[in-house]
């Protein structure tokens, strides 16, 4: 892809949180997986660093649903 760039993680923290089963009554198997990253700082190829200002916080619903 002509317009993306893989950034490489090269410092900062990450935490991974998992909720209890049963985040939906109709799949009581699924939880909610939210991954936080606090002082991120990234590489790119060139050697270009960019440090987040900010936690980058992605939350998601896991699970087997069948």
């Amino acid at each position: 892809d002509a317009g993306s760039e893989t950034w490489r993680a090269v410092a900062g923290r990450v935490t991974i949180e998992l909720s209890a089963p049963g985040v939906r009554a109709q799949s009581p198997s699924l939880y909610r997986a939210t991954i936080r990253l606090d002082g991120a700082e990234f590489i790119d190829s060139s050697g270009r660093r960019h440090r987040q200002t900010a936690p980058i916080v992605l939350s998601a619903v896991v699970g087997s649903g069948g």
